[in-house]
């Protein structure tokens, strides 16, 4: 998501912290093999969509937060 959004996120990690799932990852040979179904988006190409999503304005508000959050992308990128 650092990529697509062209930032860069400092992290800091609790590894006392529980763990929760770990993992969230789709493994889909089964469904493939069962449905001969698998997902016609690749996974970039869906972060793509949903961060461009999450930048649209609210309308009726004032979505102050997301125009500040916008102004740190390179707009033109997306």
């Amino acid at each position: 998501m650092e990529d697509i959004a062209a930032i860069k996120v400092n992290r800091k990690y609790d590894l006392s912290a529980p763990k929760g799932v770990n993992g969230r990852n789709s493994e889909n040979t089964r469904i493939k093999e069962y449905l001969n179904w698998e997902p016609d988006t690749a996974l970039r190409v869906g972060m793509e969509k949903n961060l461009r999503l999450d930048l649209r304005p609210i309308p009726g508000s004032r979505a102050r937060r997301r125009r500040v959050v916008r102004e740190s992308f390179a707009v033109g990128k997306f």
